[in-house]
């Protein structure tokens, strides 16, 4: 051993070291899990959902790097990059001042990537969780090496760039597997959906869910796409663009345009959602233009919202309104009027009835165009087939299915997840069909969705129902902050369940279930006790003794982690036979129906 290795080795290890040692591999963990979705380690990003700020952001520019048309993932330079930071400073104790120079560089690069974040609007709390540990690392880096007088040589940079190299490579060919599964999936996906569109027979009972008056081309021309756009939705910009190219080429196309904007302020069938600002804006002017402009003014007006990314302002309107032949002040007066708000809502009641959730969602002669599995070109391709089929009498144009059949279309066609501590549920029922749901006691939907389940389960005997506890607390859970309603004493309810099920067993924690299901008269640990104590033979101290220990906080700690890897925000989580289910209950049918429907599809 080199004189210099054994002076490093007795180092003593600060607090700076170990706090370094922490922040270098949380950063790796966090850009593990960024990198999850690309490697196919899970579909998306826990806590995050479609077109949410961390889908924007590692599935746009800023999450990518182009090396000759070849698009690297950020996320794979930040595990490469954080795992060859923390091996370095294991080793050399955190005192190589090659290294120091490499955590500034990477600081840096932080640093510019979170202005770029906040540039672009768009926020990845993910991203941001790897950018707060390298600042950490960062400054414990500063600290240790003012702290020691040893300083290691250039081998550290060598043994750096080795490990950054190696460890990039192997992320490669992870990379280029988990690619080359994804396209067979993909490809597969979507010639089934190809054949969907084409074979699908007819249903005119939901036509009138596709109508609008906003439409290129003939109402009778033999292949009808329909569009649900949001104006600052990126995808739907790009679709767009490739609608306008096809449309261009065919005189057998009509295209249909209807509102679905993020946004909450137009539209009531996405509760509290903005992910895009002036997305109701948008598309009101779009209205505003078709009152004052007919089919022209629209399309003028429609054009134009696209090639600005649906941004405009109160200072910058008015000229563009010029430009695009309006009189500003009568188009603002009748854009901020009711009639234009009334006809966003209704195109959004329309895509609700359809089961839209996300935008862009499109229908090709009435059977929805899965778009995400396919490549740059695919839409022309698809039209292009269907074109062929009607020419030649294999298909003759249908209409879209129910809300409930794309409901359950969603659900049949969702990632089959496999949850931890799957035995130590408690399970009501004896069927092969698992149900569970993710709920808090005190909230509505969840007894609502719980009532169901004992409906289900009193009819059906192919099922078996657990329910895990996701308290809107944060007595007990760091993310009831995400919610604008708090249960105070839900984190309490949660604990007297787990306790009675270590105590005296599944019959007695059912029991104490349902009567939680109740409005309590008090939720404070010891009332709640009280109630437990006259179901399970036990004192009321012992159970609260139960509840508080940390056999009970790790269950619910399970129970909380599992609910985030299913969806973000939803409450009640409902998954059936391993699949998540975005929505369970709509007009027209009811959430048993619903239920009992992927019953019979899972017992095929």
């Amino acid at each position: 051993m080199s004189k210099h290795k054994a002076e490093t080795n007795n180092l003593p290890r600060s607090k700076s070291f170990w706090v370094g040692v922490c922040a270098a591999w949380f950063a790796w963990i966090a850009s593990i899990v960024l990198a999850g979705p690309k490697l196919g380690f899970w579909s998306s990003l826990p806590g995050c959902g479609p077109q949410s700020g961390c889908d924007l952001v590692t599935n746009g520019p800023l999450g990518n790097i182009s090396l000759g048309g070849f698009l690297w993932p950020v996320s794979f330079v930040g595990i490469a990059w954080f795992v060859s930071i923390a091996a370095i400073w294991m080793n050399t104790r955190g005192t190589s001042k090659s290294l120091l120079w490499f955590v500034r560089l990477g600081v840096l690069g932080s640093l510019g990537f979170v202005i770029a974040m906040i540039v672009s609007g768009h926020f990845c709390k993910w991203c941001a969780l790897v950018h707060f540990f390298n600042l950490v690392l960062w400054i414990c880096a500063e600290l240790r090496i003012r702290s020691t007088k040893n300083v290691c040589g250039s081998g550290n940079a060598k043994s750096f760039i080795f490990l950054l190299v190696s460890t990039s490579l192997f992320i490669g060919v992870l990379y280029l597997f988990a690619s080359s599964k994804k396209s067979a999936d993909d490809k597969k996906a979507g010639e089934e959906n190809v054949s969907q569109i084409i074979n699908t027979s007819a249903d005119s009972s939901t036509l009138a869910l596709l109508e609008s008056k906003h439409r290129f081309g003939s109402p009778d021309a033999p292949i009808q796409v329909v569009m649900f756009t949001d104006y600052q939705c990126p995808d739907c910009k790009r679709l767009e663009t490739q609608l306008a190219r096809i449309y261009k080429q065919r005189s057998d196309l009509s295209i249909v345009v209807k509102h679905f904007p993020l946004n909450f302020d137009c539209n009531d069938e996405i509760g509290s959602m903005k992910l895009h600002p002036n997305a109701c804006w948008a598309a009101r002017a779009a209205e505003a233009a078709y009152i004052l402009g007919g089919e022209s003014g629209w399309e003028r007006v429609h054009t134009w919202l696209f090639e600005n990314k649906g941004s405009f302002t109160d200072a910058t309107l008015p000229d563009d309104l010029s430009a695009l032949g309006f009189n500003p002040r009568e188009f603002i007066q009748t854009m901020t009027s009711e009639a234009t708000l009334i006809n966003v809502k209704s195109d959004a009641v329309d895509a609700k009835a359809l089961g839209i959730w996300f935008t862009p969602m499109i229908f090709i002669n009435g059977v929805e165009y899965l778009w995400y599995y396919g490549g740059q070109d695919s839409l022309a391709r698809v039209i292009e087939s269907v074109g062929v089929a009607i020419a030649s009498g294999r298909s003759a144009g249908i209409a879209p299915p129910s809300a409930l059949e794309k409901l359950i279309e969603d659900w049949r066609v969702a990632r089959t997840r496999e949850f931890k501590e799957h035995d130590r549920l408690a399970w009501n029922g004896e069927g092969a069909v698992e149900i569970i749901i993710w709920g808090d006691y005190q909230t509505e939907t969840t007894r609502k969705l719980d009532k169901v389940m004992k409906e289900v389960l009193a009819s059906e005997e192919r099922a078996t129902y657990s329910f895990k506890h996701f308290p809107i607390d944060g007595d007990c859970n760091i993310k009831a902050k995400n919610y604008k309603t708090q249960y105070v004493g839900s984190c309490a309810m949660a604990r007297v369940v787990e306790a009675v099920d270590l105590l005296c067993g599944n019959e007695a924690r059912w029991k104490v279930h349902d009567a939680f299901m109740f409005e309590q008269p008090s939720v404070d640990l010891d009332s709640l006790a009280e109630v437990a104590a006259l179901i399970c033979d036990n004192s009321k101290e012992l159970i609260i003794s139960v509840a508080s220990s940390q056999d009970v906080e790790s269950r619910l700690r399970s129970d909380i982690q599992s609910k985030l890897s299913v969806w973000r925000r939803s409450m009640p989580v409902l998954v059936i036979d391993g699949r998540f289910v975005p929505r369970w209950e709509m007009e027209g049918t009811t959430a048993k129906e619903t239920i009992l429907q992927m019953i019979d599809e899972a017992s095929k």
